[in-house]
């Protein structure tokens, strides 16, 4: 192609090019493919499965499982910010735990009965820096519904106008009673039972939940003027050895352990003998913690010092006190 000036003179000049019985095609930009990326999920400063996030005001609700025994869910807080937590049991056995980490994963704030019938609540909760809070949600080893609300600001509470307080008479905590078993029951955390190992040979089986790194005692006896020398094998849910302990170890014939960590969270289970053949009636017990058994102590008087004595190792003393709504109390031991 050669291209010259009509009049010989010089400057820029443009080309087309077309054909008359081909016209060039129209070719759209193509438009790039947008590929969804899954949303990580973040950083968690509290143990158990993420189910969600509190970007505002909110209730909701989950179920706690075998396979998924502790929820997490989490909300950007800011320092000074004032938050309220409420947990409460829809079903199941559960026993709902709130329990508060700061970004920097330290625990802020935990709670177990304060809204009653086992329901926990964090009130008014004031944030001591900013990032991303977690929220822990533990049936304390059961399982089952649950419902999660989650508030910011200060939360007023409606208290009930007192009444003219008279002298009345307080009835004194019921602690649970010894009680015969059948085999294959599950353990309640310090409530002791009795079983029996009627014929030289047998053995009673009996269970209890708990989870990774959780302290766990035992204790069997002989019960009353039982011959009984209690052999107790605790077995994790791998089908381990993880407790062994026999009453020809002990004057008293108790076997017994204390605080000894969980390896691995599920259903663990206990089997009972006598040893060299004995036989007998046996109370058994299992605590969380380095205690197995509750001991009643009465009512404490504010400013009055009280004392009690703890002769056997893995029992814990339990004291009344009357509280109102607002009261500060200090305790020393």
């Amino acid at each position: 192609m050669r291209v010259t000036s009509a009049d010989g003179s010089s400057g820029a000049y443009q080309i087309g090019l077309g054909y008359t019985d081909q016209p060039n095609p129209y070719l759209p930009t193509e438009i790039p493919q947008v590929v969804g990326v899954p949303t990580p999920t973040p950083p968690l400063a509290a143990p158990g499965e993420f189910i969600g996030r509190f970007s505002e005001d909110e209730t909701t609700g989950g179920l706690l499982t075998t396979e998924s025994p502790q929820h997490v869910y989490t909300f950007q807080g800011t320092t000074g910010d004032v938050v309220t937590i409420e947990l409460y049991r829809l079903g199941g056995t559960l026993d709902p735990v709130l329990t508060l980490y700061s970004p920097t994963g330290n625990r802020v704030a935990m709670d177990d009965n304060s809204l009653g019938e086992s329901n926990a609540r964090l009130l008014n909760i004031r944030l001591p820096q900013d990032g991303l809070y977690s929220i822990q949600v533990d049936g304390k080893g059961f399982f089952g519904d649950y419902t999660i609300s989650f508030a910011t600001g200060q939360q007023e509470l409606d208290l009930d106008a007192q009444p003219t307080l008279t002298p009345t008479q307080v009835e004194p905590l019921v602690l649970p009673t010894f009680g015969p078993v059948v085999n294959d029951s599950r353990l309640l955390d310090h409530a002791p039972i009795v079983g029996n190992i009627a014929r030289a040979g047998d053995f009673m089986r009996f269970s209890f939940e708990a989870q990774i790194g959780e302290p766990i005692s035992v204790r069997a006896e002989p019960y009353q003027q039982s011959q009984i020398f209690p052999q107790v094998e605790v077995f994790d849910p791998d089908g381990n050895l993880f407790i062994s302990a026999r009453g020809s170890s002990d004057a008293s014939r108790v076997a017994r352990a204390s605080g000894v960590s969980a390896a691995v969270s599920g259903v663990y289970v206990i089997i009972i003998t006598g040893e060299n053949s004995s036989t007998g009636p046996f109370t058994l017990s299992y605590g969380r913690g380095v205690t197995v058994e509750n001991v009643y102590q009465g009512f404490a008087i504010a400013d009055e010092p009280a004392s009690g004595t703890i002769n056997e190792i893995g029992m814990r003393h339990l004291w009344e006190l009357s509280l109102d709504p607002g009261d500060s109390i200090s305790v020393a031991v």
